[in-house]
């Protein structure tokens, strides 16, 4: 298992070549000039490092990086309705549904969709950079991570992405593997949204919609009311 960190030495002509703004030409500080944007211009990777068929990819936290335009707006979202005691569907704009709960049950709680995103993000982008030279004979990412009560809260302590991909004998399979290496790099470093956004310093903010009980309130505050200190409940330890 060898574990990849951002110094790879062995890419970094691979991390120069492609440091430009995913939202257009221009480069950035350090970055070569006149590369065109977007998933479909990988730039070339070394073919002179051996690698094992399974590894892992930690996710450092780093500067900020750019995100390609994938439709004709950047903004994403998705519907959340109840549809029982802590039971939600989620739906999204293209008419896809899934179901969430706080983990009693096998639909899946809301930290497991956090590292399913992760991992199912970065899968896309090693998918398109790979597949080029051959198609897998397997493929799995798992997605793992530690839950944390300290004195920020809740949240997940350090996440691990593990590929574990197998592709076959040959030419073929042989250059999907020179390049799997420096695909997952890029992935962790600079295409893959979801890990970017868990990298980051990201602004989450939440707002009240008007309604008939407090048509008014839009801002939930710092935690107003008597519910500041109430336990959420077990689903605080299970979700």
């Amino acid at each position: 298992m060898v574990p990849l960190e951002s110094g790879l030495s062995s890419h970094d002509d691979v991390e120069s070549a492609g440091r430009f703004d995913f939202r257009g030409t221009r480069p950035r500080s350090g970055g070569a000039a006149g590369l065109p944007s977007g998933r479909n211009h990988p730039p070339a990777y070394p073919t002179d490092s051996p690698l094992p068929p399974i590894f892992r990819v930690r996710a450092p936290c780093g500067p900020a990086g750019d995100t390609a335009a994938m439709t004709t707006t950047n903004e994403r979202s998705v519907e959340l309705r109840r549809i029982g005691e802590r039971r939600f569907e989620v739906t999204n704009a293209r008419g896809g549904r899934l179901v969430l709960a706080e983990g009693a049950d096998p639909d899946f709680t809301p930290v497991e969709l956090l590292l399913a995103a992760v991992a199912g993000c970065s899968a896309v982008d090693v998918d398109y950079l790979t597949t080029r030279r051959a198609e897998p004979d397997a493929f799995a990412v798992v997605a793992s991570a530690e839950k944390l009560n300290d004195e920020h809260g809740n949240h997940l302590g350090p996440v691990t992405a593990r590929f574990a991909i197998d592709f076959p004998h040959g030419p073929d399979g042989d250059r999907a593997r020179e390049v799997l290496p420096a695909a997952v790099a890029r992935s962790r470093d600079r295409l893959c949204t979801v890990s970017r956004t868990v990298q980051l310093p990201t602004e989450v903010s939440f707002e009240i919609a008007p309604g008939k009980t407090d048509p008014g309130k839009t801002d939930p505050g710092k935690g107003e009311g008597p519910g500041e200190y109430e336990s959420p409940g077990p689903s605080d330890a299970s979700a």
